[in-house]
């Protein structure tokens, strides 16, 4: 005869796990009067004076100066009252169909252009090792996510043995959610290290940590020992994968500018 938790879990586990993932999205409403409006989205709107303000505000908190010289926005639109812009809209007003039709063509010519500059001689060596990087993020990310739910079910071949004997259901939820809260200590961790350390380096020690983390996974582990390493992989990966975001643009930027 089963035991009622072991039968309720299973059932209940999934929508436990939904109200869980859900909280901080609820929390992030507390914080929606505090964070700051797009300074772009108000250069399209005109608001050339706001947007200054936003850009003062964020040189005092970063402690740094400011570039010097008036902002200035030549690509406004008009809006009706019932439209908003986007990043599809047309900074600057066209006149009739032909100067739309060239605008679009410019727009495909500039894609084109762009992306074969990012493959010309001087560019291809970053590129392509930003692309391995990527690739090597986005793997390691997802491939210990979906480690998680397979050892949580005690069916991996990686093992002579199965590595968890406990229920199913019960464990599943627990280390899911035990292994995607790792994401806010990777955060903080990457926006501690990541200009104290650099951008290289923070992002390849973390990826070795990571790795750290799962060489003993390649053997049976005990639970406890199983939910510990995946953690702390989350959080080395989860950390890498944000300092890319941070470093791919400055350095296509340098070769680009």
């Amino acid at each position: 005869m089963a035991l009622p938790g072991r039968s309720v879990m299973p059932t209940l586990g999934w929508r436990w796990l939904l109200i869980f993932s859900s909280i901080p999205s609820f929390l992030l409403l507390l914080f929606y009067s505090m964070v700051p409006e797009s300074p772009r989205y108000l250069c399209m709107r005109g608001q050339t004076s706001e947007a200054m303000d936003i850009l003062e505000k964020m040189a005092r908190v970063n402690r740094v100066a400011l570039l010097p010289g008036i902002l200035v926005s030549d690509k406004r639109i008009e809006l009706d009252e019932n439209s908003d812009p986007s990043e599809a809209a047309h900074l600057i007003n066209v006149g009739d169909g032909r100067s739309t039709v060239v605008s679009e063509l410019e727009s495909k010519t500039g894609a084109i252009m762009a992306l074969i500059k990012l493959l010309s001689p001087e560019m291809i060596r970053p590129t392509i090792l930003l692309w391995l990087a990527f690739f090597g993020n986005a793997f390691s990310y997802y491939g210990i996510v979906l480690l998680t739910s397979e050892l949580s079910r005690g069916s991996s071949k990686c093992a002579s043995y199965p590595i968890l004997k406990h229920s199913v259901g019960s464990s599943l939820y627990k280390d899911v959610f035990i292994s995607s809260f790792a994401e806010v200590p990777g955060l903080l961790l990457s926006a501690t290290i990541v200009d104290r350390l650099g951008r290289k380096f923070s992002m390849s020690a973390m990826l070795l940590v990571s790795c750290g983390f799962l060489l003993p996974l390649i053997v049976g582990q005990k639970e406890v020992v199983t939910t510990v390493l995946l953690f702390g992989a989350r959080v080395c990966i989860s950390g890498s994968f944000v300092v890319i975001y941070v470093y791919a643009p400055e350095v296509s930027t340098r070769f680009l500018v």
